[in-house]
């Protein structure tokens, strides 16, 4: 079919192509402006679940709240259940946390006298060192002229920690849990334990 010499669905496509192009013209600042996103926030949240709408900070919130309102299901009067909580790992007696280990000191070979505190802090500094050159998380401190503190970080190093203590020839025992080690029981052995 033709108007005037010109096919007519090359009209119609023709006038539908310029209505699309004008209705269709890009947007400027100032539209973009006009918009309300709190309305579009809205508008995609509806149908959500609401756990789908929380942030993970606040979901993380939430759950530690829970747990510190629940508090810890430990019958304490139950001796077995203690013992386990003592032996597990985050356990607060022992699994992956610190220990502390008492060195005791051999009296100074001149005159029997304990060690000046100087030579102490000097002694503590040195064994500190060498513990963290062998990659063993442990500190050492001066408690009294003639005892130190070990602190090892880490509770799978605490073996290795006492070894190296006892293999040291200022010392004269060191004692863990109320049990005392002494350098001449120092086994021969890595399978034997401490």
């Amino acid at each position: 079919m033709k108007f005037c010499g010109i096919h007519v669905p090359f009209i119609i496509f023709l006038t539908t192509s310029v209505v699309t192009t004008l209705a269709k013209r890009k947007r400027t600042t100032k539209d973009w402006n006009k918009v309300d996103y709190n309305d579009v926030e809205k508008n995609w949240e509806e149908g959500d679940d609401p756990t789908e709408l929380e942030h993970e900070y606040e979901r993380i919130q939430k759950l530690q709240e829970m747990k510190a309102k629940e508090g810890p299901k430990i019958d304490w009067n139950n001796k077995d259940e203690v013992k386990k909580l003592m032996n597990t790992p985050g356990g607060f007696g022992g699994g992956m946390g610190g220990t502390m280990v008492f060195v005791h000191i051999k009296q100074s070979h001149l005159e029997g006298l304990a060690y000046p505190r100087p030579a102490m802090d000097k002694l503590s500094g040195k064994w500190t060192a060498l513990l963290r050159t062998a990659s063993l998380q442990a500190s050492v401190y001066v408690i009294e002229d003639s005892q130190l503190l070990v602190s090892v970080d880490k509770s799978w190093m605490r073996k290795d920690v006492m070894t190296f203590v006892l293999q040291q020839p200022e010392v004269e025992k060191l004692v863990l849990d109320n049990k005392e080690y002494f350098p001449e029981n120092l086994p021969k052995d890595d399978e034997e334990e401490l």
